[in-house]
């Protein structure tokens, strides 16, 4: 194609050159000239690129469980965890306790009262669910 525009060109160039003897710049020579420069544009990089147009292949990976499913897998392991941080919280506050009756005040005791209380609300909640 880009073979057949040079032709063209170089015929108009050379039919120019026989009727006047010389190469005259007429507005039509002009004009094609322009348009035969913006068509080389345009068409030379789009002939160099290199698409793909054949689909890509497929990655083959395990099968995504639905979400509900994901969802009870979720809440079971947030149950579980938030079930054991309850009990070490709970099982350390008798210490504090022991402390309070003598007289002391540990800084964290009204911390871990409040998180026993945030536990157990969010676990009483899952499960009545």
């Amino acid at each position: 194609m880009r073979e057949s525009i040079i032709e063209g060109f170089l015929r108009i160039l050379l039919y120019n050159l026989r009727i006047t003897g010389r190469v005259e710049v007429t507005m039509r020579t002009t004009a094609f000239l322009c348009f035969f420069l913006g068509l080389l544009l345009v068409v030379l990089p789009a002939r160099t690129q290199n698409v793909n147009l054949a689909r890509p292949p497929e990655k083959h990976s395990a099968p995504v469980p639905p979400a509900d499913v994901m969802r009870a897998r979720m809440n079971n392991l947030e149950l579980q965890k938030d079930a054991k941080e309850l009990a070490e919280v709970c099982a350390s506050i008798p210490a504090d306790m022991d402390s309070v009756k003598r007289g002391l005040l540990p800084k964290d005791v009204l911390e871990k009262l409040t998180r026993v209380e945030k536990l157990s609300k969010r676990l009483r909640e899952e499960l009545t669910r």
